[in-house]
């Protein structure tokens, strides 16, 4: 089978581990150490680690308990109006991420990185205040804020994986295009193809979608991660797929 036969490539176990962005099935050959890097799943505070803690120099240490508390409830309504808090200073002492996302540094990022936990191990626990939050997840991938950037872009592709018109409407209506394809030329790899892989979860089958990420040279922009990027098959058949999606529909 060729490399852009398949249409679920984006949920194959390669794809997914080199993309850094879902967390692989555990399987006998799956290394832990990349598993660790890629979950989500990796945000840990020191109130998740001891609850006896004198946390009396957090300012906002009652929020980070509460916030937890809805995060072991899987309450993501309630963590969905922590969101607006980045203004409060979130110390997060031992976190685990060892990978590229940019550690959390506000009780809102946190409330950010809760919801794409879940959104990553199902993309549906999330679908139904998704239309809510999508002003926020806009707001902080065009943020200076590199926690808030990393976190909305992660969240707002494993949302993705269910299609949602009302979503898409919504954010064409909120110019998502002309944020997203600078960042498909960041410095940094993975927000560079991640940013790449929403593009196409957006305009898939969608000709004005295609056509606005055209318009703000996503076509090019995509072009030149091809030649970047393109080092691994893995990687070489993604950015393929994501050139295929754009030209379907027009050819059609």
């Amino acid at each position: 089978m060729g490399c852009c036969e398949s249409r679920s490539y984006l949920n194959s176990e390669k794809a997914t581990t080199m993309m850094r962005f879902r967390l692989p099935r555990r399987t006998a050959n799956t290394n832990p150490v990349l598993l660790q890097e890629f979950y989500v799943h990796a945000v840990t505070t020191e109130e998740d680690n001891n609850t006896n803690l004198d946390l009396s120099y957090i300012k906002d240490e009652p929020l980070i308990i509460e916030l937890i508390n809805f995060r072991e409830e899987k309450n993501w309504s309630e963590i969905a109006k922590f969101l607006g808090k980045i203004s409060s200073a979130c110390d997060i002492r031992n976190s685990k991420i060892n990978g590229w996302a940019h550690k959390p540094e506000s009780i809102g990022c946190l409330a950010l990185a809760y919801l794409a936990e879940a959104a990553c191990e199902s993309a549906s626990a999330i679908q139904q205040i998704l239309p809510e939050i999508l002003k926020f997840i806009v707001e902080f991938i065009s943020s200076n804020s590199e926690d808030l950037r990393d976190y909305s872009l992660l969240l707002l592709y494993h949302s993705l994986e269910i299609e949602n018109d009302t979503v898409y409407t919504d954010l064409i209506k909120r110019d998502i295009f002309p944020i997203l394809v600078p960042l498909i030329s960041h410095s940094i790899r993975q927000i560079r193809l991640l940013s790449a892989a929403i593009c196409a979860r957006l305009y898939r089958s969608r000709e004005i979608a295609q056509n606005l990420f055209i318009k703000y040279n996503g076509e090019k922009e995509l072009i030149q991660l091809l030649k970047r990027d393109g080092d691994s098959d893995e990687i070489l058949c993604i950015l393929l797929e994501h050139i295929i999606d754009l030209v379907l529909v027009r050819d059609m």
